[in-house]
């Protein structure tokens, strides 16, 4: 992240390699996601049980996803016609999300506040039923992370949900772009490495 805030101020002139698509940072994202893929169908033969195999899967489906993602499962290199909705659009799973976000956008130009209001409200009932039942999933969460694997798993879910917030571009600054693009190389990272780590303990064990 520092390289890449760096390499933004300093050289505008490559600031189109650090944030545009089908660009630097986001091919070698793209790579590193593909390199989980491969390394997730070796571990797959390598592992033994049923756990650790199942473990692999996960980071084959994972990884084969969002690299997937990453290139909006190929529409800009086919030139296949994405549908929209609401005139976005919809080339990606995690578009749903802006899409989210743009409804109730628009519907707040219309009823205004109370819009807001609701979702607010919704949110809050959301959290406060997760907080009645954290006595049952804090243990389960809490024994997920100590196992290394789901650990960068998750580590993967956050720096992703970061990234998707960051673009919602709420702010209009360049680099916010940049930024986005490093927390998803970052979240690439922290998935190939869980996918290492898998190897590791299935070594240990």
């Amino acid at each position: 992240m520092v390289v890449l805030s760096l390499a933004f101020f300093l050289f505008p002139e490559i600031r189109d390699q650090l944030h545009e698509e089908d660009q630097l940072v986001e091919n070698i994202t793209v790579l590193i996601y593909l390199t989980v893929t491969l390394l997730s169908i070796g571990g797959f033969f390598y592992v033994k049980g049923k756990y650790n195999k199942s473990i692999m899967v996960l980071f084959f489906i994972l990884g084969l996803l969002t690299s997937l993602e990453e290139l909006s499962y190929g529409a800009r290199y086919f030139e296949f016609i994405a549908p929209r909705i609401l005139d976005y659009k919809m080339d990606t799973v995690h578009d749903f999300f802006f899409l989210f976000f743009k409804a109730v956008k628009e519907l707040a130009e219309i009823f205004g506040f109370v819009v807001f209001f609701v979702v607010a409200v919704l949110g809050g009932i959301f959290l406060y039923l997760l907080y009645r039942i954290r006595d049952r999933i804090l243990p389960t969460f809490m024994s997920l992370v100590s196992h290394p694997p789901f650990f960068y798993i998750c580590l993967f879910l956050a720096l992703g949900v970061t990234a998707l917030l960051v673009d919602l571009r709420i702010f209009k600054y360049d680099f916010l772009q940049v930024l986005e693009e490093g927390l998803e190389m970052n979240a690439a990272l922290a998935l190939v490495v869980g996918c290492v780590a898998a190897f590791h303990v299935q070594a240990e064990r």
